[in-house]
């Protein structure tokens, strides 16, 4: 609601609100869910990959969860690296080119975003 602090997930699983187990078997299924796009990518790559995060959360080591800055242990500080070596196999091709974006005819979402990266001209 509007004007009001909502709860986060960590303040709920430490007060007893949401089963910690619920929150650990979240992050899997948001793994197995991208995983399968990671492994279409590392099929259809030439190159290096680096897969990462931006942080990590703690998951009740130390009685604690989510990402809490001034807790410097290993759980919080160190984020995924999983290097791969890859070369394209040509398993997966695209819907929509970056061709079809420039005219115009792809989804503008997916344009506008692009553009951001500096993939497609103004």
């Amino acid at each position: 609601m509007e004007g009001e602090e909502s709860e986060n997930v960590w303040d709920m699983v430490q007060d007893g609100k949401v089963d910690p187990m619920e929150v650990i078997e979240a992050y899997y299924d948001n793994l197995r869910y991208v995983y399968e796009y990671v492994e279409t990518l590392l099929e259809n790559v030439d190159g290096r990959v680096v897969i990462s995060a931006d942080h990590a959360n703690a998951l009740g080591e130390w009685s604690l969860w989510g990402h809490r800055a001034y807790v410097p242990f290993r759980a919080v500080r160190e984020v995924p690296w999983d290097v791969h070596d890859c070369e394209d196999e040509r398993t997966y091709e695209p819907d929509i080119s970056l061709a079809d974006l420039r005219d115009g005819s792809g989804d503008a979402e997916v344009t506008e975003r692009l553009k951001s990266l500096g993939y497609v001209d103004e």
